[in-house]
């Protein structure tokens, strides 16, 4: 449905978003090509990692299931032109059923349908009562489904129904998501769970990353803004980020990849894409593939430090791995390395917190060094560099070592005249018996008696 443009006020207190971290929207590859329908009035997406296929509704128009082609692009793998009416929403639950939950705007409802072959419809779950209706051209726009597994990674309590998850429903009066209980064995029942403010006045679009547990809430009032979230205890919604989308034009279908791959490690891809209502009416593409999405690897703490050498630095450093839109990445590998030198723990995991750290950094030989940070699993990802000084050691002198120019005197004992010359103790020089000195004072007396001067005993 078309956004009122500026007519709806933003929230107060809403900080400025951060720009938009892909490629710009005319760099983006154009599917718009695929199908006639998909010039103008796309008006969501669900990308399902399982069977890798994207899921495009458009409100009227169909349903259509975009699948790889052979030249790495999309192609159409099936459409059906028979699931056809105000659908803004559209969203998978189980990803290896052959089905898909569309959500009326105009009828104020939720439809499951089964595409096994052509569609046909399942059930369907009446929402009055339950959120608010449309007024005016403001109603419910945007369908993701959570599973139980990530409702109680965040403190949520599962189905009540036994339904596999919730139903996450965004409204464009307000801009607030209603969390949906839908029991999906008898038809009609339904539950509110929670009511979840979010950081504009409207909401368009809901996809959710079963991978990191991430909900992604496009907003396309007074401009289009992407807001990142998480669902937090207490049954509320905990915002991560807001970024600026990469168009002004009526951005409401909004659909990424996982995260994490299927084992939890790096994924093969980081996409999303975009759908535009307005599309080539505006002379924009109604459907838009962005692959440039890369992490970021980034210093914390820890560079520009000075140690002796041989010693580690006592700040060990780190780094924090993040996804575009910075979420954080949780026991992705990282690999440190020093030049010269050498490290402790240098192959470590990404914390819960996405903080990679190195156990300590020892210093090579003295002059400038280097320690490398790079993530193993995302070769194109730069490394991070982290620059330290190391000083060389300090001589140190043994105290204990005799000085070259000092003669050493051994503190010796007196024989009992066997030894007519013994050191003595603490004078450091050398010294002789009383007899001898008597001996040598009465020569000295017999020589001056005499006249004569005793040349050969006392110098002059």
């Amino acid at each position: 449905m078309r956004r009122l443009g500026w007519a709806v006020v933003l929230m107060a207190g809403v900080a400025s978003a951060a720009p938009w971290p892909g490629e710009i929207g005319s760099q983006a590859v154009d599917l718009t090509p695929l199908a006639a329908g998909f010039e103008q009035q796309v008006s969501d997406l669900f990308w399902n990692p399982l069977t890798r296929t994207l899921w495009v509704a458009r409100a009227p128009g169909g349903v259509w299931a975009l699948n790889e082609a052979a030249d790495g692009g999309f192609k159409i793998a099936a459409s059906y032109p028979s699931i056809n009416s105000d659908f803004e929403g559209i969203t998978q639950g189980k990803l290896d059923e052959p089905s898909v939950f569309v959500l009326d705007e105009t009828g104020g409802a939720v439809r499951k349908y089964s595409v096994a072959g052509n569609a046909t419809l399942v059930r369907t779950w009446a929402l009055a009562g339950v959120i608010p209706p449309q007024v005016a051209n403001l109603g419910p726009e945007g369908l993701t489904f959570v599973p139980d597994e990530s409702l109680v990674d965040a403190g949520w309590p599962a189905s009540a129904f036994g339904s596999g998850g919730l139903f996450l429903i965004a409204h464009q009066n307000g801009g607030q998501v209603y969390a949906v209980d839908l029991d999906q064995a008898n038809n009609g029942g339904r539950t509110l769970i929670a009511t979840l403010q979010t950081s504009r006045s409207e909401s368009s679009g809901l996809a959710f990353d079963r991978s990191s547990g991430r909900l992604f809430i496009s907003h396309n009032t007074g401009g289009n803004f992407l807001e990142v979230a998480t669902l937090a205890a207490g049954l509320t919604l905990q915002r991560q980020v807001e970024v600026d989308s990469p168009s002004t034009s009526n951005l409401e279908g909004f659909a990424i990849t996982p995260q994490y791959a299927a084992d939890g490690g790096a994924p093969d891809e980081r996409w999303c894409f975009w759908a535009d209502d307005d599309g080539n009416s505006v002379g924009n593409p109604g459907l838009m593939w962005f692959r440039k999405l890369p992490p970021t690897l980034a210093a914390i703490a820890g560079s520009g430090q000075t140690a002796v050498e041989g010693t580690a630095v006592e700040l060990a450093p780190s780094v924090t791995l993040r996804d575009a839109f910075g979420s954080r990445y949780v026991s992705q590998r990282v690999l440190f390395t020093a030049t010269p030198g050498s490290v402790t723990d240098g192959d470590v995991r990404t914390s819960n917190l996405g903080i990679g750290l190195v156990g300590s950094w020892i210093l090579g030989v003295a002059g400038p060094q280097q320690l490398r940070a790079s993530a193993v699993d995302f070769p194109g990802l730069a490394p991070v560099l982290f620059t330290a000084t190391a000083t060389a050691a300090p001589v140190v002198v043994d105290a204990g070592a005799p000085d070259a120019g000092i003669r050493e005197v051994d503190a010796g004992i007196p024989d009992g005249g066997t030894n007519p010359m013994m050191p003595v103790t603490g004078c450091g020089c050398s010294t002789v018996e009383p007899g001898f000195v008597l001996l040598a004072l009465l020569l000295v007396t017999g020589y001056r008696r005499r006249g004569r001067a005793p040349a050969l005993l006392l110098s002059p």
